[in-house]
């Protein structure tokens, strides 16, 4: 009984500590990465009207690989709660929460035991992983696709759900799913094993059909692009491979593939059914499909955070075949301790790593700087300094007061990368001062940065023609106010 009650209050724990990690999150005032503050200012002028996908023969540089439903699930949220850089996360804070409650529930068949192994399980997870489970990207929202999946799954194995229900779901879900990450079938392979297994092969042609139906809405509306969408995939997603990030992703798999495998072996191979033993080997096929886009540089190890429900539900799974059930709840007991040894430091670092006083003093400056040239357009430059680099992650402030968006650095980054130079039309904006003001940080040289690929962010035509149409009006704290000559 003590052992239960333990258990039940770490299970407590674990979920008030992600609930009190995603609410410090959501009420910091700022971003801590640089794609965030990209998928928050599409999502606002997706709002507006403005096209999400912008062709490469475009001013525009700022476009993210992202698909349409993160930009319409965070456009909701600032439809409803106003532009501020709270709404802009509030998307991803519900998902957060949201995630381990359903997987809790997914496996409450299996008894409280379970499920609250479960939910433990995820909350370390999830800080391992840390920062990027907080993150307004794609990674969270498909470990909720995930979670509700299996939930649903399970629910029809024990026959409280119509298979009907379930592929329909997988459709919607599938769909969403796909358009948030291009990649997002890979998660699915699992799950389409199993539902092949049990209930005809036939599942399959049926769910992609109305997955692809539901991928391809958006692509109706003007704000969305497919050629364009397809255009930047086809550029972005030809990066070289990294066998330094390989080994980190490898190692970070260990964490999803390890719990499933050990109660394999110790349940024993032959007492799977055919299906769990399929279930089993499809999983670590699609980890293994999962790593190659992962160790690519620009991405990581996040990439393989929407496995988690599965690798839970695989753990629960064959647990509950071990035929001594106290040694295996010690089992469980070991690797929850282990995993929560190693999230303790990542937690610790995380908190360490939000400057409150910094981000405030950033903030009130743009704000200032707004007020102080009302009338003027104003955009966010770029440095020559990584730690400056962070200041530009506010950058959705100057959008949200109406100012246009022509570069978002993150995004040229990873096309300069690649060798894909900025348009003619780019360097022409410079000349014709459709931007008033850029803001670079303070005491560097605009647009010199040499980013984490080890290659210019802006080429030297680009920074000899802003030279050429800009000057230095005005130092500040955070920021130097570089002003248009033709004004």
């Amino acid at each position: 009984m003590l052992g239960k009650s333990l258990l039940f209050a770490i299970a407590f724990l674990a979920l008030l500590n992600l609930l009190g990690i995603s609410i410090v999150y959501l009420a910091y005032p700022g971003y801590i990465d640089t794609g965030e503050p990209n998928i928050v200012i599409h999502a606002w002028r997706l709002l507006e009207g403005y096209e999400v996908y912008p062709s490469f023969e475009s001013p525009e540089r700022t476009t993210n690989l992202y698909g349409p439903y993160i930009f319409l699930l965070t456009s909701i949220f600032l439809f409803v709660f106003g532009s501020s850089i709270f709404a802009g996360k509030i998307a991803a804070f519900l998902a957060a929460l949201s995630c381990p409650l359903i997987i809790f529930f997914s496996q409450k068949r299996r008894g409280l035991i379970a499920s609250s192994i479960a939910l433990i399980f995820f909350c370390e997870i999830f800080v391992i992983n840390l920062p990027m489970t907080i993150w307004n990207r794609p990674d969270i929202f498909l470990g909720v696709i995930l979670a509700v999946t299996i939930w649903s799954v399970n629910k029809v194995e024990d026959g409280s759900l119509n298979l009907a229900v379930l592929l329909g779901l997988l459709m919607l879900l599938g769909g969403v799913a796909l358009d948030l990450k291009i990649i997002a079938g890979i998660y699915f392979i699992p799950i389409a094993v199993v539902i092949g297994f049990r209930y005809g092969w036939w599942t399959w042609p049926v769910v992609a059909l109305g997955v692809v139906l539901v991928a391809s809405l958006p692509f109706f509306f003007s704000t969305f692009d497919f050629n364009n969408y397809l255009e930047w995939f086809s550029y972005i997603a030809d990066k070289p491979e990294s066998s330094e990030n390989f080994y980190k992703v490898f190692r970070y798999a260990l964490f999803y593939v390890l719990p499933p495998t050990i109660f394999a072996v110790v349940a024993g191979f032959r007492r799977l059914s055919i299906t769990d033993r399929a279930y089993y080997f499809a999983f670590l096929f699609a980890i293994t499909l999962i790593i190659y886009p992962a160790q690519k540089p620009g991405a990581g190890m996040y990439y393989l955070f929407p496995m988690v429900p599965i690798s839970i539900d695989l753990s629960i799974r064959f647990a509950n075949k071990c035929s001594n059930q106290q040694a295996t709840y010690w089992l469980f007991g070991t690797i929850i301790a282990c995993m929560a040894i190693i999230s303790f430091p990542i937690e610790k670092r995380f908190i360490n790593n939000l400057k409150w006083g910094e981000s405030l003093d950033v903030k009130t400056e743009i704000n200032t700087i707004l007020d102080d040239y009302k009338g003027f357009s104003i955009e966010m430059g770029l440095g020559d300094k990584t730690d400056s680099y962070k200041y530009t992650f506010l950058r959705p402030i100057l959008v949200f007061s109406g100012n246009p968006y022509t570069l978002d650095s993150s995004v040229v980054m990873e096309t300069s990368f690649v060798g894909i130079p900025l348009a003619q039309s780019t360097i022409d904006i410079l000349v014709s001062c459709r931007t008033s003001i850029w803001l670079i940080p303070a005491g560097e040289e605009p647009f010199g940065w040499t980013n984490y690929y080890g290659v210019e962010t802006y080429d030297r035509n680009f920074r000899t023609e802003f030279k050429r149409s800009y000057f230095k009006k005005e130092e500040r704290k955070y920021f130097d106010i570089w002003i248009c000559k033709g004004l």
